[in-house]
Order: C-alpha cells, then sequence, then structure tokens
C-alpha cells in the first residue's frame, strides 16, 4: 500500500480552522484566538476559520463534516487544523466515508478525538499529523514551546527526515481556560527525569515499519462502534509501527490493558514490529490519579507490557514519548515511517518517504 505525503506548507498558505469534534472553541475564543494570531505570527500563516470553529457553530455531525469536506475540497487551503479533540467525532464519521475526497493531500493536524480522521486518512494512503490541537499547542501561555515550534516547522514547511530528542521540560496538563489571563503566563515545566525507557529485550538492532495509532480511547470507541473501515487489514497492519498515547481522562490501567487484548484478540497487535508510548497526561483541571502521578504512570507501563507478552511477546517498546496529550509535542506522522535504531537509541520520522515498504 502506497502513501502519499502532503506536499510542504509555504508562507502565506492558507489554512482551514476546523471544530470537528467539541465546541470548545466557541467556549473559550480567546484561546482559539490565540492560536490563529500565532499561526501568523510564528509561522506566517494565513487562518481561515470555518463555521464549526465559529462562535455560531452549528453543532450536528453533518455540518461538521461539511466543514472538512470543503476544507479538504477547496484548491486554495493548504492545511486543515482542528481546534480540539472531545469525545464523539466518531458520529461524524459515516458523513465522511463517501464524501471526503482527498486528490490532493493537505496536512491534517489534530490528535486526542481526532484519531477518528486520522484513522480515516490512513486508509485512504495520505499521511497526515498526529498532535497540534490549535487550542493546546498552538495557543499554550506566554509563548509555544520552542521543542513544538521545531517540530512543526521541520513537519510542514520541509520534507527532511526528523531525528526525535527527547524533551528537556514538559508541562502535564494546563492551566484554567476559562480566565484569558492565563494566556499572558508561561506555565512552570517539569523536568523531563525520565527521557525515554526502552524495553530491554529487544534482539534486533534497526526496525522500520508504517506508523499507525492515536488515542486510545478514541481507538477504543472506533473498535467498539463497529466502524471497521477505519481498521487496516492484517495484511496492511503487517509489519507496521503502533503509537499510542492516553488521553486527559486519565484511563485505568485495567483499560488499557484491555486495548492490547482487544488488538490482540483481532490478530492485530501481532502484525506490529514496535510499539512507541507517548508521556501520559497525569494531571487534569488540578486533580491526579487516585494512586498519585509516579504509580499512575507504572501502571500503565505494567499493564502495556503484560498485554504485549500475552499477545505478542519480544515486541519492542519505548516508553515516555513527547506526543499526545502532553507538553511540548512532536508531530507523529501517522501513515509516515519511522525507522527505530535500539543500539543508537535513536528514532527518526522519515518524512521523504512514502512508498510502499
Amino acid at each position: 500500500m502506497e502513501f502519499k505525503i502532503p506536499k510542504p506548507l509555504h508562507i502565506g498558505d492558507r489554512i482551514a480552522i476546523v471544530g470537528p469534534s467539541a465546541a470548545l472553541a466557541t467556549i473559550f475564543p480567546h484561546k482559539r484566538d490565540l492560536g490563529m494570531q500565532r499561526l501568523q505570527s510564528v509561522f506566517g500563516l494565513e487562518p481561515v476559520l470555518y463555521q464549526s470553529a465559529s462562535n455560531d457553530r452549528d453543532s450536528s455531525p453533518i455540518a461538521r463534516a461539511n466543514d472538512l469536506i470543503e476544507a479538504f475540497a477547496d484548491p486554495t487551503i493548504t492545511a486543515i487544523i482542528c481546534t480540539i479533540g472531545g469525545d464523539d467525532l466518531v458520529r461524524i464519521i459515516p458523513f465522511l466515508i463517501d464524501n471526503l475526497i482527498c486528490s490532493e493531500p493537505k496536512a491534517l493536524l489534530g490528535f486526542s478525538d481526532i484519531t477518528a480522521l486520522h484513522l480515516l486518512l490512513w486508509k485512504r494512503g495520505i499521511v497526515s499529523y498526529y498532535g497540534g490541537n490549535l487550542m493546546c499547542q498552538f495557543a499554550m501561555g506566554g509563548d509555544m514551546h520552542s521543542y513544538t515550534v521545531n517540530s512543526i516547522q521541520q513537519t510542514l514547511f520541509t520534507s527532511d527526515s526528523q531525528k526525535l530528542l527527547p524533551s528537556v521540560s514538559f508541562l502535564d496538563g494546563q492551566p484554567d481556560w476559562a480566565d484569558p489571563g492565563n494566556l499572558l503566563i508561561y506555565p512552570d515545566l517539569e523536568i523531563n527525569k525520565d527521557g525515554w525507557q526502552w524495553n530491554t529485550s529487544w534482539d534486533k538492532t534497526v526496525i522500520t515499519g508504517r506508523l499507525w495509532g492515536g488515542c486510545i480511547p478514541s481507538i477504543y470507541k472506533v473498535l467498539a462502534s463497529g466502524i471497521d473501515v477505519l481498521i487496516p487489514s492484517k495484511d496492511e497492519m503487517k509489519g507496521c509501527v503502533l503509537f499510542i498515547e492516553t488521553s486527559d481522562s486519565m484511563p485505568s490501567s485495567s483499560i488499557v490493558y484491555d486495548f492490547i487484548a482487544a488488538l490482540g484478540e483481532r490478530g492485530l497487535i501481532q502484525c506490529f514490529v514496535a510499539l512507541l508510548v507517548g508521556r501520559p497526561q497525569t494531571i487534569h483541571m488540578g486533580l491526579e490519579p487516585p494512586q498519585g502521578r509516579t504509580k499512575f504512570k507504572e501502571d500503565q507501563r505494567i499493564s502495556i507490557e503484560r498485554g504485549i507478552a500475552e499477545y505478542a511477546p519480544g515486541i519492542p517498546i519505548i516508553f515516555g514519548l513527547d506526543f499526545g496529550h502532553t507538553d511540548p509535542q512532536i508531530l507523529v506522522p501517522s501513515g509516515g515511517i519511522v525507522t527505530i535504531d535500539y543500539k543508537k537509541y535513536s528514532i527518526i520520522f522519515n518524512n521523504n518517504k512514502m512508498s510502499k515498504l
């Protein structure tokens, strides 16, 4: 299966701003507007606000789907950025399956509930970028993180390969969005003392595969909803690299295990040649998991290792990457090629490769 990569962006390009999931752009318009301002001031892009992200938003699934259909069809739009995730994007997928035309691939950015869109584009053979919600990464209080800015610039404005590095520090959770004053405050970061954690049982030096994945609760919902048109066949999945992360709902370790088991029972987890895991969020709206942040992360790691050991023993796992519900953030090219070198502890996104492996 061959994949197409969106063309690099240029200064002055028109970027569609859509809200296909939660209506937070209408509740916190100051966050949306700051994100649009940063698109202009930091990247030189021209944001185009669609109705699903505007103050007079039509929240019906068909209206939200139509915004995406129009954005992909508009030849003057070169990329699409989602405002935020949510929990009901699966409701718009039926309107997209037969109507979303992607003859010329465009960069789609978003994460969390936007996972379903990434899965749809993956099935269409189009690379998209997991990360970069407008109201999160682009509207970070104080300023955007330089790590995030560099990832966006390397990913969207060039076709160069991107060697990943662990962030020096990170933000867990976000300040209260209801207070516009927080837009002026750069939140305190924590030192990333754990870095990446590599599974030591790996007996291969280099692995290369196509990336597939997203947010665990969102993929789980796709599986439970029976939208199997979004799930690749075993043949399509063979040799791929799975990337997963958990959401701000901070799901329990048992739910995370059940997700691995669900893929295992379908015979899919056995198709992957490696697993990349994003750093889990452990604070949401000031609340921490009942067992504490450190134990929560440990429990999640153990549940993933248990599921892999039972269904696909020997698959290498790397924990603690900077994608998903964490900041700063890398954009993960869903459908793109990754090369993992265990001996060098190196991970490279090969943005210029799109042919069949």
